[in-house]
């Protein structure tokens, strides 16, 4: 195989979720290598906010994503990461010195900052997405290197609460990205 497609899950939304899940039958379509990275060594606590876990969380999910990408990406290389799993994957890249294909779904402030920033990648995020700052949004949309969709009302999952069309729709403008990518 050519191409490996490595998925790096967030914190509450596995590989088996619908932004992943489609992704990775696109992937397989194309007869691309899959890999799904998971991160053992991070256990979620319910009393400390999404932000100081993933924080906390980052040292030992690189490792874990590392072990496990020991020997791939040899060939064409593509990253789809959402949330915690954008940092991971931006810090796997640095580390290994890949230059991988990057689909960043809801990425962090500091994912922009640390490994998007003047970086040619593709990046996916919701308006109502409450971890995604004014200011990183406009950082975002202002940098020709990001090739960016803003999916209206969304939230941190790319859905849009109280609507399920719209929450279809956003799903399927990334499966456009991806059929386009991949």
């Amino acid at each position: 195989m050519d191409t490996t497609v490595v998925f790096f899950p967030g914190m509450g939304y596995g590989a088996d979720r619908p932004l992943f899940y489609y992704a990775r039958k696109q992937a397989q379509q194309t007869g691309s290598e899959v890999v799904c990275v998971d991160y053992p060594s991070f256990s979620p606590d319910p009393a400390v906010p999404a932000p100081l876990q993933a924080q906390a969380a980052l040292p030992g999910c690189v490792n874990d994503a590392l072990a496990q990408l020991a020997g791939r990406c040899l060939g064409r290389c593509v990253f789809v990461s959402k949330s915690l799993g954008t940092l991971v994957a931006g810090e796997v890249a640095r580390r290994l010195a890949l230059r991988p294909v990057q689909i960043y779904l809801t990425p962090l402030p500091r994912t922009y900052d640390a490994y998007m920033r003047g970086r040619s990648c593709w990046a996916v995020y919701g308006d109502a997405d409450p971890l995604m700052t004014p200011d990183c949004a406009a950082r975002m949309e202002q940098d020709p290197a990001v090739r960016l969709t803003k999916i209206p009302g969304a939230n941190h999952s790319l859905e849009v609460p109280g609507d399920i069309v719209a929450s279809v729709d956003a799903l399927r403008q990334v499966a456009q990205l991806y059929r386009a990518v991949l």
